[in-house]
């Protein structure tokens, strides 16, 4: 039996393995498979839009559609490398379609700029609000409970201050040591009272440098969330590149297929090949007619698949005998009738079969085989 990936088989069955193997679609199946995938990511946005039997029925329809237009944009790509102009329109818009979607499913995926931006400015805000009004809250009851009458300084010296102007002097000197006494309370009380406000206003000062510690702070934070929208950014384009990288590749893997195709087929449809597929045909239908191993070159003549030349099909016939298929034959006298009907003896070269057909077909492939090589 014949190997699967000889020439001859390859006429028979136009099997593609000797030229175009499985090896040659898996890169440019792999190729594809990556486009829809890129594409089903819109089916993963629609999900925060769609629920239920909305998303379930539109995603179904979405993929159906993204799986037609990459097998129609494969077809279109083969038959314009196979020079069908008409296929370039189609071609175009399924391949537009394809890597618009993949370019919108992939940033969509991909790109989360603005739900950064949108989610840190919120948290921004929400912080600072907080700080301002935990400090607001301090600097308030600093200002409404830090009071410097109200202080144990101020009631002790207050307290002093009243018990000297309250008391009676005996003589000139204790008089003049009393206002003495008064007045430098009064004087303390003044300077107490400065410094518990200067106290006051750094313990102000404090909270307010407090407050705008935390602030800076979260505005760091913010400037680095911003930062990972830059890197987010970068993503994408990394992401959309490797999409146009695939579409391209597409096209050039199927390119590829599509010139393998070509000397497939010019090589199957070649004067050789068809020449083999008749004599094959030819052989088996003499062995059909023939009667006790026995045939002529007429029943190779009047056969269904024979539309050789009488002088082609001569040759072919002696192939036959070359090739041991037949024997060397006898030349017979055979009768018959005319166009008018009347009686006509033909002489013919009559000859056996020597082997079965299927060791006939199997030389006759061995011939061919050599031929078809040749012509590589």
């Amino acid at each position: 039996m014949k190997n699967s990936n000889s020439l001859t088989n390859l006429v028979i069955k136009q099997n593609t393995n000797k030229f175009i193997s499985l090896i040659d679609y898996i890169p440019a199946l792999i190729s594809n498979t990556f486009s829809v995938i890129f594409s089903l990511s819109i089916v993963l946005e629609l999900k925060n839009i769609l629920s239920g039997y909305v998303l379930i029925l539109l995603s179904v329809f979405v993929v159906l559609f993204l799986v037609y237009n990459e097998v129609t944009k494969v077809q279109y790509v083969r038959k314009v490398f196979k020079g069908v102009k008409s296929a370039i329109i189609p071609l175009i818009i399924t391949f537009i379609i394809s890597l618009t979607l993949a370019s919108i499913g992939i940033y969509l995926f991909t790109n989360k700029t603005s739900d950064i931006k949108d989610n840190s400015n919120m948290d921004k805000v929400v912080k600072i609000n907080n700080i301002n009004y935990t400090y607001q809250s301090k600097i308030n009851d600093l200002n409404n409970n830090m009071i410097f009458e109200t202080s144990k300084e101020f009631k002790s010296l207050n307290d002093e201050l009243y018990y000297w102007k309250h008391i009676s002097a005996a003589t000139l000197i204790e008089r003049d040591n009393i206002r003495n006494r008064i007045d430098k309370l009064q004087n303390d009380i003044q300077s107490q009272r400065t410094l518990f406000n200067e106290n006051k206003r750094l313990s102000i000062n404090q909270l307010n440098n407090l407050l705008n510690n935390e602030i800076q702070i979260i505005n760091t934070q913010y400037n680095v969330n911003n930062n990972k929208t830059t890197k987010n950014n970068f993503i994408s384009y990394i992401f959309l590149s490797l999409i146009i990288i695939t579409e391209f590749a597409t096209i050039i893997l199927n390119k590829n297929i599509a010139e393998k195709q070509i000397v497939r087929d010019d090589f199957i449809n070649s004067d050789l090949s068809k020449k083999f597929i008749m004599s094959s045909n030819i052989l088996t239908s003499m062995y059909l007619t023939s009667y006790n191993g026995v045939t002529n070159i007429e029943k190779a003549k009047y056969c269904e698949a024979n539309k050789l030349s009488w002088e082609d099909l001569s040759l072919l016939y002696n192939q036959f005998i070359n090739l041991g298929i037949l024997d060397s034959g006898e030349v017979i006298v055979h009768e018959g009738l005319d166009g008018d009907c009347n009686k006509k003896a033909k002489r013919l070269l009559t000859n056996k079969f020597i082997v079965s057909e299927y060791e006939a077909q199997n030389l006759l492939n061995g011939y061919f085989e050599k031929l078809l090589k040749m012509k590589l």
